[in-house]
């Protein structure tokens, strides 16, 4: 049910979570004026037993949907630390970015965009038996991509001039790559 309204409201905007909240913050006055809307006395004690799981399951609704909407504005405005940048970032060609990527079963690249970070690379699963990859797919934060022909050209929209400035490549330094 959550993967349909996502659908609806991606989940960079706060949509969803702050449409759960006004509906668990208008059941409670509905639910206890409801003798305004019909006859109490012939609900039955099942209904009653539903009306009041429904009140505490939107408590913890509500500050989950609170929790939601402080996750999506960090993750919005998360900004790159200008400071020191130049010295720990590297700049890589798209060409770079796909060997990597290609070549790695798993690795995670933080680059930055217009003074934000972005996570993207590649990722699979795995089975402990063996450990063989499989399911590989690549992303760019959110999105994730079946070939790496769209991952490729999805970095040539992000990254017009063909040049990514990596600042960590699985955690560490991209010095510490040979590319």
């Amino acid at each position: 049910m959550k993967k349909l309204f996502y659908k609806i409201f991606p989940k960079d905007t706060y949509t969803f979570p702050v449409i759960k909240i006004i509906v668990c913050v208008l059941l409670w006055p509905a639910v206890w004026f409801r003798r305004n809307f019909y006859d109490v006395s012939i609900e039955t004690e099942f209904i009653g037993i539903i009306i009041r799981l429904a009140l505490w399951y939107s408590i913890p609704v509500a500050i989950g949907s609170i929790l939601e909407i402080r996750e999506t504005y960090q993750k919005n405005h998360k900004k790159a630390k200008t400071t020191k940048k130049k010295t720990k970032t590297k700049e890589l060609s798209i060409a770079d970015i796909i060997k990597l990527s290609e070549k790695n079963d798993i690795i995670e690249i933080k680059a930055i965009i217009n003074d934000e970070y972005i996570l993207l690379g590649s990722s699979s699963e795995c089975k402990t038996i063996g450990y063989e990859f499989y399911n590989k797919i690549y992303y760019i934060e959110e999105k994730e991509f079946e070939t790496i022909e769209s991952f490729e050209n999805e970095l040539k929209m992000l990254f017009p001039d063909n040049s990514v400035e990596v600042a960590k490549i699985d955690g560490v330094s991209p010095y510490k790559y040979n590319i």
